[in-house]
């Protein structure tokens, strides 16, 4: 099923996807699929059995949060920050250093969600794939041969599985930005997908997450059962998203 916020309010909302990065991409040749509200799918598909990964600002977790009946087991965000006293000095990246709080965009981009997310009872586990982690993790020359290497595996087993494809449409795609980009491309949600799969891929530590003044930051803080990041395992990470 597929969700959108605030839908179909915004079905005739204006949105750019005529940049390189979008483009490389193709679009599909299909009809529009199906689409309904997001906060709907969300009640409709979510349980104490279930997993659910956010980036961007929490609008529909939020928004599904109101809903009487909302129920999730766990909840893996792309957000917030761990600093200092949470994350010992030698894991801190430079720019990092000595900060307790900072912006983050996807909090920040709607804080009362956010905070009703961190709060609420009818999530039973919430970990927290941060800023302060994420800014160090970037697609570069090695993780593009990795995933080519990937996408030639899957095609000899299985050429027309999903796992080919959308290997292959990876790599295309990413072909393409590093030819302008060659710096690489920071990997912030799929580090989050990673961590579903495997939570061993970031060593976590137990906190509560608070905003101060637009800025968000952590303190640790035994038996919230609210886990942030404070370092990852590339090697771990690779291997969850392509093996």
């Amino acid at each position: 099923r597929l969700g959108a916020q605030d839908w179909p309010t915004n079905a005739k909302k204006t949105v750019n996807l005529s940049t390189s990065f979008y483009k490389g991409f193709g679009r599909s040749h299909a009809s529009e699929p199906r689409c309904e509200r997001a906060d709907k799918v969300l009640l409709e598909c979510c349980d104490e059995g279930a997993t659910l990964v956010t980036g961007a600002a929490l609008h529909n977790l939020g928004a599904a949060l109101k809903m009487d009946g909302f129920r999730l087991g766990r909840w893996v965000a792309q957000g917030g920050f761990a600093g200092e006293g949470v994350v010992p000095g030698g894991k801190q990246m430079d720019k990092f250093q000595g900060k307790v709080t900072c912006p983050t965009w996807n909090f920040g981009g709607n804080i009362p969600a956010a905070q009703a997310a961190l709060a609420t009872e009818a999530i039973a586990r919430k970990i927290c794939v941060s800023k302060n982690v994420c800014h160090s993790v970037v697609y570069d020359e090695q993780w593009h041969e990795a995933l080519g290497a990937a996408a030639q595996a899957e095609t000899r087993k299985e050429p027309r599985g999903s796992r080919a494809l959308a290997f292959g449409l990876m790599h295309k795609a990413m072909e393409e930005y590093l030819r302008r980009k060659p710096g690489g491309k920071k990997l912030h949600d799929p580090l989050a997908l990673a961590v579903a799969l495997d939570e061993s891929v970031c060593e976590l530590a137990e906190v509560q997450l608070f905003c101060q003044k637009g800025q968000w930051g952590s303190r640790l803080c035994p038996g919230s059962d609210v886990w942030i990041s404070v370092d990852y395992d590339a090697i771990k990470f690779q291997a969850a998203l392509l093996r």
